[in-house]
């Protein structure tokens, strides 16, 4: 039975499936829509325009009342609409988040010196009440404009005071996060339905087994990790996005567990435009100059160190011993003229055991030959046999001619090998010759000594299959003829014909000794991917690694290595391009104005008289703690998902918090407020 598609359910028809029920078949109403949610980006920014409004609407109380009036009420109304925003989501009251950005807002991109919590303390103060002053105000009386100058000289001064510590308490807060994601998932699989927790397993394994990786089969560190993501995405949007899930199982093989950058993840240019830019300015955190902080410079490096280390673990599973290529060829060289050495000596043992027997010169009866040529030259043609055996035939007295030849064992022997040998393979003349050479063949067999006839049928099958391995590819050819080694491997495999290929490979499978040299071969190969992709300051590039394989071809990379060895390698393809290689309509800055440009901003405060006494402290926290969020938020990497709606996300997730709770899935001990949530209209 085909598993329901999730992302067309109501939130009642997925608390069915969660409970393990059977989900309502017809669709309800539409419960109304929740309102927005606010950002803490916006709530901070109406707080920033507090100052700004606030001057205006001070200004307009003392030039002109009635238009102080109408913006007032134009203010207030917007002031309503966030309000509800806030208190859909349970949030009212004072919003500290507003004091923010009514405090920082005169000094924002004032950057200042360090100072003690004291004195921040009392310029907090200072700069807060007076923006508290100015700040709008919906009913705009004289009680709320003083109310207004006292809360924020006293927020002034504890924010100013306490920026510091919150920024570390931010870092820290990022930290637990991550570190109980995985926690979250293992819960959730445990306490809802099975049903829902196996249609998850289930999509992942699928997806990742359409791009050829065994979900079973990774490390079990990974394989969590890329269900924890799946859980997230799911009690996000109630859907899955495989290519997100696959770039994340990619990632954390290769890169190491837990690598993988919110950019690397999504793939979306805007991500990865931030990530970039955010990179060259890092540095100016102080969180980062402590060493408190992940830098996205040292995720990068963990990254490529843990690259080059998969590529290694890959290669030394070759169990290859040349460490160059050139000493691999020569193993290889090697292998293949000991094995031609050896199948001369048995061919030449069964030769000279046929010998031994003495029945060289006995003479062989040669009607069945005769019989043939006639068939031949009725129903084919004379004109069909090769001029040279046509010659050679007419010694004997064949076709006509004067014998001088005796047809003797010996001499059959010869002709049946200058059959073969004339032999262009395919057409008329082809047909013509197989024909002649079973004749002679049977011919010996003919013989009345039959143990000297199997003796030499044996010595010739013994050369002919030597002769044959000798002529199955160019690399076995070229070893034989005691090729250059230095230029062996670039000729006969990272340049060699897919048919050579597979013909040098089975001939080295052969003996011990070609078998070690094939491994030195395929590990020689994974080196030679490793030397194109690594650019000269040691960076492992994607791009550069799929140029190496379109070079080399996957027809020859299916020849080179086994399957599972392969999927390894397009795994370490998939990954590095997912970390490096940017995506299309990515922008980032390219030169060293940004960090140059940040620098400036740091020290802007400098530049206005008296005023960086007091604003720098504030100012610098504030630019400090936007740049450190951000760059906890390139950071993280788990739960990415694209086309995230934040209202269906939040209401998903406060269901899904209630639904894996250590309680009786019973709905009337759902809290009211969610059974009204959640009840049709």
């Amino acid at each position: 039975m085909s598993q329901p598609d999730l992302t067309k359910f109501t939130d009642e028809q997925l608390v069915a499936i969660i409970r393990g029920q059977q989900p309502a078949t017809s669709r309800p109403v539409e419960a109304a829509p929740l309102p927005e949610p606010v950002s803490p980006l916006v709530r901070i920014g109406q707080g920033m325009n507090d100052i700004y409004g606030g001057a205006k609407q001070k200004y307009l109380n003392f030039t002109d009342p009635q238009a102080a009036a109408q913006y007032t009420k134009k203010g207030a109304e917007d002031e309503a609409i966030i309000a509800r925003g806030r208190a859909a989501y349970g949030e009212g009251g004072f919003d500290p988040l507003r004091m923010v950005g009514s405090v920082a807002t005169p000094l924002s991109a004032i950057p200042m010196g360090g100072a003690s919590a004291m004195t921040r303390a009392g310029l907090g103060a200072l700069v807060g009440g007076a923006g508290g002053y100015t700040s709008f105000d919906p009913t705009n009386t004289t009680v709320s404009n003083l109310t207004n100058t006292a809360v924020g000289a006293v927020g002034g001064g504890a924010l100013n005071a306490a920026v510091p510590p919150l920024v570390s308490a931010l870092v820290s807060g990022a930290q637990t996060i991550k570190n109980t994601a995985g926690q979250a998932w293992r819960s959730f699989t445990q306490k809802v339905s099975p049903s829902v927790a196996n249609n998850i397993t289930q999509q992942v394994s699928v997806t990742l087994q359409n791009a050829g990786v065994d979900l079973a089969a990774l490390p079990a560190a990974i394989r969590q990790s890329v269900l924890d993501d799946a859980a997230s995405q799911f009690t996000s949007t109630g859907k899955l996005d495989p290519e997100m899930l696959l770039r994340r199982s990619d990632i954390n093989a290769v890169g190491g567990p837990g690598s993988a950058t919110r950019a690397q993840i999504t793939r979306d240019p805007a991500d990865w435009t931030n990530a970039q830019n955010l990179q060259k300015t890092e540095v100016n955190i102080p969180a980062v100059q402590r060493g408190d902080q992940p830098t996205l410079t040292g995720r990068f490096q963990q990254q490529n160190a843990s690259t080059n280390r998969y590529a290694q673990e890959l290669q030394d599973q070759m169990a290859g011993t040349a460490p160059t290529q050139t000493q691999a060829s020569e193993q290889a060289i090697k292998a293949v003229q000991a094995r031609d050495a050896a199948s001369k000596v048995a061919v030449d043992d069964l030769y000279n055991k046929f010998r031994a027997l003495g029945k060289g010169d006995v003479a062989v009866p040669d009607g069945n030959i005769a019989a043939t040529l006639g068939n031949i030259v009725d129903e084919i043609g004379v004109e069909n046999i090769n001029k040279s055996v046509m010659a050679r035939l007419r010694e004997f007295g064949f076709l006509e001619g004067t014998r001088t030849k005796l047809l003797t064992v010996t001499e059959a022997d010869k002709l049946g090998r200058m059959i073969g040998s004339n032999n262009p393979g395919f057409g008329v003349e082809s047909m013509v010759a197989t024909r002649l050479k079973r004749a002679v063949d049977s011919a010996i067999l003919e013989i009345p000594e039959i143990d000297a006839s199997k003796a030499l049928i044996k010595a010739r099958d013994a050369a002919r299959t030597r002769f044959a391995e000798q002529e199955a590819g160019l690399g076995v050819s070229r070893a034989i003829a005691d090729v250059a080694p230095d230029r062996f491997f670039q000729q006969n495999i990272i340049g060699g014909n897919t048919r050579d290929i597979i013909a040098l490979r089975d001939q080295l499978a052969k003996t011990a000794d070609g078998a070690e040299a094939w491994n030195s071969i395929r590990g020689q190969v994974v080196q030679f991917i490793r030397d194109q992709s690594t650019s000269t300051n040691g960076v492992f590039s994607g791009a550069r690694m799929n140029d190496a394989m379109k070079r080399i071809g996957q027809d020859r990379l299916a020849q080179i290595f086994l399957p599972q060895e392969l999927a390894q390698v397009q795994t370490l393809l998939r990954g590095s391009k997912a970390m490096t290689l940017e995506p299309a309509f990515a922008a980032p800055n390219r030169s060293n104005t940004t960090p140059s440009l940040m620098g400036a901003l740091l020290r802007l405060g400098n530049k206005v008289p008296l005023m960086n006494v007091v604003t720098e402290p504030i100012a610098r926290e504030v630019a400090a703690s936007a740049q450190q969020t951000a760059l906890i938020n390139a950071l993280q990497g788990g739960g990415v998902t694209a086309g995230r709606d934040s209202a269906d996300a939040a209401s998903r997730a406060a269901l899904v918090k209630l639904l894996t709770e250590d309680r009786a899935f019973n709905p009337a001990m759902l809290p009211t407020a969610i059974q009204e949530q959640y009840r049709p209209r």
